[in-house]
């Protein structure tokens, strides 16, 4: 059986009612990630800081935020487990299932509450994502009880919806010298703890695995668009003029770089008989250390525009390109990774 190891976000795509088996297969294929999939920093920036809040209220009060009041009578944040030790692996699929909680907090009378924080709107009954959160967070209660932290005895989701509103009379409230804040408010979604709802969600996604080729998408599917044109443009034929360009270049890199190599050889001769001083012995290695690294690159690159050029699997495609968003904008960049 083919080692398998899915997060439990993932594992709730399958759960969504717009599941698409073919980017799935893709995402389990290609470590997990789509080239078009693009996670704003911002957000990872305000989700730190909602775990800092909630650890100095508690350092500073011993007890938790009032919103927390929702879920029970809760003493103790617990430190959460590392992602490598949060996780537990399925007998039935071989599945390792593995995930990172925002938060694991102990109530007096001894079980576990898991909260999952969403900076969002908040809504009970619109959130298109809310299958893929019961299962997210349903891996996560599997997990802390088969890996010994105790018994889940809550699940919720807690939304922090950013406070917009601003007026003459409370713009004082909100600027500083050095800008202005931006306040969140709490509301807090309980989720039904089923946590063997998972097993099916695991036999479905090992069964997708599997399969020796990416099934049929979903009809309509805008990833599969997406990855579509992506292919398509990647593997169209090279001209032969440019692919013997490119493989002319790709000589010259590869006899450039044993060629420094073989003067790895010389340097470490000269050290051996002490013919140069050691400083200028260090600042070449480091220099040709340099080049060597750029050369890599080079020849990593150039290898990968000629595949592409002579066609590859989609899988192949994906894991050699990486699209980045880096401000916040819709500008991409593609290159090799």
């Amino acid at each position: 059986m083919t080692p398998l190891r899915i997060s439990g976000k993932n594992l709730g795509q399958l759960a969504l009612p717009d599941f698409c088996p073919r980017c799935f297969w893709l995402k389990l294929h290609c470590d997990g990630k789509l080239p078009f999939a693009v996670f704003p920093g911002i957000f990872a920036s305000i989700d730190g800081l909602t775990k800092k809040v909630t650890a100095a209220h508690f350092a500073k009060h011993d007890r938790l935020p009032t919103w927390f009041s929702e879920l029970g009578d809760i003493i103790e944040i617990i430190p959460v487990p590392h992602h490598s030790k949060f996780q537990w692996q399925d007998p039935a699929t071989g599945i390792v299932l593995s995930g990172a909680p925002d938060e694991l907090v102990r109530k007096r009378d001894g079980s576990l509450v898991i909260p999952d924080y969403k900076t969002s709107k908040f809504s009970k009954t619109q959130d298109a994502l809310a299958p893929l959160y019961r299962t997210q967070l349903n891996s996560y209660a599997a997990i802390a009880e088969r890996i010994g932290l105790g018994k889940v005895s809550g699940l919720a989701l807690i939304y922090f919806e950013p406070k917009t509103e601003v007026d003459a009379e409370s713009i004082d409230e909100v600027c500083s010298v050095d800008g202005f804040n931006m306040r969140f408010r709490a509301k807090v979604l309980p989720v039904a703890l089923e946590p063997d709802s998972i097993l099916p969600l695991l036999a479905r996604a090992r069964e997708i695995f599997d399969l020796q080729f990416p099934p049929t998408g979903r009809a309509g599917c805008k990833d599969c668009g997406l990855l579509a044109g992506l292919v398509a443009m990647l593997t169209s034929p090279l001209p032969n003029a440019e692919r013997e360009r490119l493989e002319w270049k790709l000589r010259e890199l590869r006899e450039q770089l044993g060629f420094s190599r073989f003067e790895d050889g010389l340097w470490d001769e000269e050290l051996r008989t002490h013919r140069v001083g050691l400083l200028a012995a260090e600042e070449a290695n480091r220099k040709r250390d340099a080049d060597q690294k750029r050369m890599r690159l080079e020849i990593s690159a150039l290898e990968q525009q000629l595949r592409a050029g002579g066609g590859k699997s989609e899988c192949v495609l994906i894991k050699s390109v990486s699209f980045c968003c880096f401000d916040g904008t819709n500008r991409a960049t593609m290159g090799p990774t």
